[in-house]
This record gives structure tokens, C-alpha cells and sequence, in this order.
């Protein structure tokens, strides 16, 4: 693609103190961020630390139990994620650009990495996309997770990015640094090679640095957007299972308990209590074992009689009851539906929920994807403004207020509810009734009071016509075969 803006450094010896200045602070604070965000990934993803409740226990048991973790943070994230799909998008008089912006998304496989996109929000609490233009497909869509990218926003007004770094190691181990500005983006590379991305600097001191020429391009890359072609995509409150990890390692520390404590005392224990010399090789014990105890006298020759005795069972209800008692509480602090965590047994015959009991039981979770979606629709309207500068190259296009569309969120409790209203309508229910337990909005009741009732109205005949028919039906072949037998 030509690029509209024609950038030429006039200066044979460029200063590039303040771009390496800002790649040596920034990377510093991405590095303070990497432990953070690489834990949250590895408890979403069941790579979970056993805990011990002391080193004694921890030393009996060793590796015993590695990878014993019930992972209760990926239905936590999960729940969410499910709800947040961006359909369509929406921009007033520009119907035509809306239409093409979002096959330009699709063109970037827009369905399976808006999920990752979401993911990371909600587990890392940030993730990133950068536009950039693209002769193939019009424009490209960069996904980057947390670990990679950092902005930097105007000190008066946190809505402007000033410049935007994004940080990874390519396949032949070299680090590569991007630093995006509104006018230009600079390449760099790092003159130490690393063999995976644990082996980036974490900070650049002592870390050489060069520019990285790429044939064809000039140096520093004109950007024809016009403003930073960053978008960051944040979670209000950070990481959906910081919160959580915490009961998850009670969890899993529970689990390590019971496991241990049905190691040595799940099954009752038969002891003998003799003063009989031992055996050689030793006191044994299996099926059919039986053993032959000589008397034993006292210092008086009285016998002194051997006895059996028993020690019971630990029962391991407690810990069970306690592990639910965690999750009852991950769910209410979490706002996922319980029915996540433990399989329901309604009715006591494993009845699926109505329709209106799955609406009220999910609507905190409702109401927690509906927030997330208000502020992920703005960073996504951001990317559309930036895709349509991008494709047009025109970088003072200014689009009008305008909307994300999302997957409507009632919609599978609609379908259980409008079932729910079949049946109702079966039992000749009162319309009203039927309607008001639909939960409806107001103008949808309205719509329905318009057209309901006369559409049932003549419908009623045609069902009854088609039954009645149905039952002539069977009659006939009924007699058909009384007549043949």
C-alpha cells in the first residue's frame, strides 16, 4: 500500500535518547506487570501450586499429589466470556462503512479472536488491538495480550494515548520492540538474543538496542491513522479471579487433605493388642491371615489374654461440605450461577429449570456481562473509528456517535420462556398472565397486545381442525387393521 504521508528524516544523525528513554521505562514497567499476569493465566488454565498446610505434610506425601487441583477459576471467567460476542456494528448515516469495517474484521477471523480478546480482559484484566493498514485485506488487526503491550496516556486527559510500545521475541530468538506514536512508529530490536519469551529483558540498562530496517520501508514508519493505532481494552476491576485465587488454593488444599487423610484412615483399622513376642519377619496382616498366639504369663503365671481393637473411619463428609461451602462463596462474590459449580437435581428428578427460573438464577450474571459490554463497546468503537481512518487514509475523518452490537444476552432464556409459554397456552391460560410471566419490555408487551390475541384466535381453529383431523386419521387405519386381522 502507499502511504499518503511522505517521511523523511532531514537529520543524518537522528537523537534518539527520548524514544529509547521511553522503550527503557516502559519495558521496566510491562516487567513489574509479567508475574502478575502470568499467574492469573496459569490458575485460569489449571496450572495451579499444591498447598500444604506444613512442611510435614508436604514432606510425607512429596509429589503424591501433583496435579491434583480442581480448577474453579476457568468457569468464573467463563461464564462471562460466553456472553460477550460482538455481531454487528452500527455507525448513523454511515451504513455502507459500517457494513464494510466489519468484513474487514471478519477477514481477521474476527469471530474466534474477539474470544481471545475477551479472555484476556477478563483474566489478565487488559488486552490490546492494533490497526494498521493492509493492501490484502484492507486493513490488518493486530490481538495482543497484556504481556506484550503497555500505553501511555496524556497526563490531562487519560482518552489520548501519547505512544504505545509492543514487546515480543520472534521464532529466531530476537527481541522486537515497536514503539507507535500519532505521526511515525519506530522498530527496534534488541542486540542480546533470547530463546523464549522468558528470556526477554525485563529491562533494557544493560541491553543493547538498534534500529530494525525492514527492505522497501522507510525508518521511522510514516502512520497515515494519524493518532496512536493502540487500543487497550480494560477490565474495571482487574482480573476476574484475583478474588478468586485465594478459595481456589483453600480448595485445592482441602482436596490435598481428604486425599491424605483417605491415604491412612479411609478404612477402618483392626489393631492387636498382645504381649506376645514378635515373629520373625515381623507382624502381618492379609485376608485369611490368622494367628496363633501363645499365653503369656505374668510375673503371678496368671495369662495375660491378647485383645482386639478397632480404629475407625475419618470421615471424609467434612471436607466435602466444606469444599462446597467455598464454591457457594466464589459463586456469590463471582455472581456465577450456582448451578456452575454443582449439578442441580430440581424437582429430586433432575428437571431441567423453566425458563424463568434460569432468568432470575443468571440475572447477576446479567447484569455483570451487560457492564462489561458498555465498556468494551467503547475500546471496540475505537477500533472502528481507527479501521475507517485505515481504510480511507484519511486521517481527519471523524464518524459520528455510534454502537458495537452484541449477542443479546436474554436470548437463550427467551427460548426456555417462550417453551414455558407454549405450555401455558396448551393449559388455556389466561393471555395476560401468560405475558406478564414472560417478562417482556414494555414495548414488546405492547406489540404482543396488538397482535397476540388475533393471531391466537385464528390459529386455535386451524390446531383443533388439524387435531380432529389426526384423530379421523388414526381411527381409519385403526379399523383398517381390525378389518385385515
Amino acid at each position: 500500500m502507499t502511504l499518503p504521508i511522505d517521511y523523511v528524516i532531514e537529520d543524518e544523525t537522528p537523537d534518539f535518547s527520548q524514544s529509547e528513554a521511553i522503550l527503557r521505562s516502559e519495558t521496566e514497567a510491562l516487567a513489574e506487570d509479567l508475574p502478575e499476569f502470568d499467574r492469573f493465566r496459569s490458575y485460569y488454565d489449571g496450572e495451579q501450586l499444591l498447598s500444604y498446610g506444613t512442611e510435614r505434610f508436604k514432606e510425607t506425601f512429596g509429589d503424591s499429589f501433583d496435579g491434583l487441583v480442581s480448577n474453579w477459576c476457568g468457569p468464573v471467567v467463563d461464564a462471562v466470556l460466553d456472553k460477550l460476542e460482538v455481531i454487528g456494528i452500527n455507525i448513523p448515516g454511515f451504513e455502507g462503512l459500517s457494513g464494510l469495517i466489519f468484513d474487514a474484521l471478519r477477514r481477521n477471523d474476527f469471530d474466534e479472536e474477539q474470544e481471545e480478546l475477551h479472555e484476556g480482559v477478563l483474566v489478565e484484566s487488559r488486552a490490546y488491538a492494533i490497526i494498521w493498514p493492509d493492501e490484502d485485506l484492507g486493513v490488518r488487526f493486530d490481538w495482543q495480550p497484556a504481556q506484550n503491550v503497555r500505553i501511555k496516556y496524556a497526563d490531562d486527559d487519560d482518552r489520548i494515548p501519547v505512544w504505545a510500545i509492543k514487546r515480543w521475541v520472534t521464532s529466531s530468538g530476537v527481541v522486537r520492540i515497536n514503539l507507535y506514536f500519532a505521526d511515525r512508529i519506530e522498530k527496534w530490536r534488541g542486540t542480546d538474543e533470547a530463546t523464549n519469551r522468558t528470556d526477554i529483558p525485563l529491562s533494557l540498562p544493560n541491553a543493547g538496542l538498534e534500529r530494525f530496517f525492514v527492505d522497501g520501508e522507510p525508518w521511522p514508519l510514516p502512520n497515515p491513522i494519524g493518532e496512536v493505532p493502540v487500543v487497550e481494552f480494560s477490565n474495571r476491576k482487574g482480573s476476574e479471579i484475583k478474588g478468586v485465587i485465594p478459595l481456589q488454593d483453600g480448595i485445592n488444599y482441602l482436596l490435598t487433605s481428604g486425599f491424605g487423610a483417605a491415604e491412612f484412615n479411609a478404612m477402618r483399622q483392626k489393631v492387636m493388642m498382645t504381649n506376645a513376642d514378635e515373629p520373625v519377619g515381623g507382624w502381618s496382616n492379609h485376608p485369611g491371615r490368622v494367628w496363633h498366639l501363645p499365653h503369656v504369663l505374668d510375673a503371678e503365671g496368671k495369662p495375660i489374654l491378647s485383645s482386639i481393637g478397632e480404629f475407625s473411619a475419618t470421615d471424609l463428609d467434612p471436607y466435602v461440605k466444606y469444599i462446597e461451602m467455598v464454591l457457594q462463596h466464589i459463586a456469590l462474590t463471582t455472581k456465577t450461577p450456582v448451578r456452575m459449580f454443582f449439578q442441580s437435581d430440581r424437582g429430586g428428578r433432575g428437571d431441567a429449570p423453566s425458563g424463568d427460573a434460569l432468568r432470575v438464577e443468571d440475572q447477576p450474571l446479567i447484569d455483570k456481562a451487560q457492564s462489561k459490554q458498555k465498556r468494551l463497546g467503547n475500546s471496540w468503537y475505537k477500533v472502528v473509528r481507527l479501521t475507517a481512518k485505515a481504510m480511507t487514509g484519511d486521517s481527519t475523518l471523524t464518524l459520528p456517535a455510534g454502537e458495537v452490537i452484541w449477542q443479546d444476552l436474554q436470548a437463550d432464556y427467551r427460548s426456555a420462556l417462550l417453551e414455558d409459554a407454549v405450555r401455558m397456552m396448551e393449559l388455556r391460560m389466561p393471555y395476560e398472565f401468560i405475558i406478564k410471566k414472560l417478562g417482556l419490555k414494555p414495548e414488546e408487551v405492547a406489540l404482543l397486545e396488538e397482535l397476540g390475541p388475533e393471531e391466537i384466535e385464528e390459529s386455535e381453529p386451524e390446531v383443533t381442525e388439524a387435531s380432529q383431523n389426526g384423530a379421523e386419521d388414526e381411527s381409519s387405519e385403526a379399523e383398517e387393521r381390525s378389518t385385515t386381522e
